[in-house]
């Protein structure tokens, strides 16, 4: 009498949806930047994601630095033609017309980083603070645009 209530219980609970099977969890859509115009996506890594204080501060150190170099070029970016934007994170998908990037920084990177992007063209990745020089001058290359 006892296995025949067992067995009616566990048939009981195979007929329920999802017992007994695998749940399958969506994962979270990743955030899209949509372009239209060669552009630089500035990406960082979430400083609350950063369990160790004294390296969260350095990247607290890290983004202000990336943040000072963007507003020092800005203008020189947007003469050359090229848009900022800034995107938290290290995922993210970039839509350009029909087509859509998924992108991932490489796990063993620096903590903040650029994509430089533009329509119809592979993307080139910076990691590292870059400063200003040095940006403009990547930007320039990527653009196939002599220094100036």
């Amino acid at each position: 009498m006892t296995r025949r209530c067992c067995v009616t219980t566990l048939v009981v609970l195979a007929a329920l949806p999802g017992c007994g099977q695998a749940q399958e969890v969506d994962a979270p859509a990743l955030p899209v930047v949509t372009i239209d115009r060669p552009t630089v996506i500035m990406f960082f890594t979430d400083p609350d994601s950063v369990s160790d204080p004294d390296a969260r501060m350095g990247l607290y150190a890290a983004l202000d630095q990336q943040q000072t170099t963007m507003a020092d070029t800005r203008d020189a970016l947007n003469a050359l033609g090229m848009w900022d934007v800034t995107q938290p994170g290290r995922r993210f998908v970039v839509r350009d017309g029909v087509r859509e990037t998924p992108f991932t920084a490489s796990p063993d990177s620096s903590a903040v980083g650029y994509l430089l992007t533009a329509p119809g063209r592979e993307h080139r990745v910076l990691y590292r603070v870059q400063f200003t020089d040095a940006l403009l001058e990547a930007v320039r290359a990527y653009l196939g645009v002599s220094g100036g």
